[in-house]
Formats: structure tokens, C-alpha cells, sequence
């Protein structure tokens, strides 16, 4: 009878416990994408500077009529040294030209300021952000 009895129980923590671990698994992964449109006459060179990642400076170029295309999978912990993710920008129009941008500045040229941009796809597992340089930028600059 002892003998039944601690069966049934092993049996009971058996059932008990395959039912808490059948988890279902969830993808929490999410892209950002940040496309970048040169519709201006012009060059560009981007300089970024981040003050809290290992890495100080990106600097990205878009020729005339081209685009530039970063992701960044924000479901991780860590801040990829994007465009969007710079403290301060430096906007270099044909290696002459430039315009400084900073997180607060509201200018709507500021390239580090995502209400600037067109959300343009969004979905359960990424949004899409677009950007388009036109001459009006250009002439921001000094």
C-alpha cells in the first residue's frame, strides 16, 4: 500500500511538473529600421558621436541619389552606434558644408530627432523609418 501510494505521488509531481514547464515560446525580437534617402544634389557624410558606448564615432556616407539602410534589433539590451542612437551629429555637405545637430535641438532638419522622420512600415516584429536629405537640408548648413 506504502508501496501505491508514493507511485501515485511521483506520478501526481510528474504530471505537475510537465505541466509548468511547457512554456510556449514567444519571439520577443523587434527591428528598427532607419533608411536614409539622398534626394539631394549633393554628398553627405554623417559623423556621430555617442558619449555613453564603447565606440565614440560611426561616420556614414550616402552618395547623390543613393540610400543608407541600418537595423537595430532594440529586444536586446544593448544601443547599436546608429544615426538615431548619436548624441550629436555632424552633417558634411561635398566634404564643405556642415551643420551640427544635438538631441535637443528641434530643427526639423535634426537627424537625431526620430519626429523628423516618416514611419513608412510597422508591423507586430519591426517599424520602418525614413529619412529623405533634399536641398533644404543643404541649405541649413554653413
Amino acid at each position: 500500500m506504502v508501496q501505491k501510494t508514493i507511485l501515485m505521488m511521483l506520478l501526481i509531481i510528474g504530471m505537475l511538473n510537465n505541466l509548468t514547464s511547457c512554456k510556449k515560446n514567444i519571439d520577443e525580437t523587434y527591428f528598427e529600421n532607419y533608411d536614409y534617402v539622398n534626394n539631394s544634389n549633393h554628398n553627405i557624410q554623417i559623423k556621430c558621436y555617442y558619449m555613453l558606448s564603447n565606440q565614440r564615432e560611426s561616420i556614414f556616407t550616402i552618395g547623390i541619389g543613393k540610400k543608407l539602410e541600418l537595423k537595430q534589433d532594440i529586444s536586446l539590451s544593448k544601443v547599436d552606434s546608429l544615426i538615431i542612437n548619436a548624441d550629436s551629429v555632424k552633417v558634411i555637405f561635398d566634404n564643405n558644408k556642415n551643420i551640427l545637430y544635438r538631441k535637443n535641438d528641434t530643427s526639423q532638419y535634426n537627424i537625431i530627432n526620430v519626429s523628423n522622420y516618416n514611419v513608412v512600415n510597422e508591423s507586430d516584429k519591426e517599424r520602418t523609418y525614413k529619412y529623405i536629405f533634399t536641398n533644404n537640408d543643404f541649405d541649413q548648413a554653413n
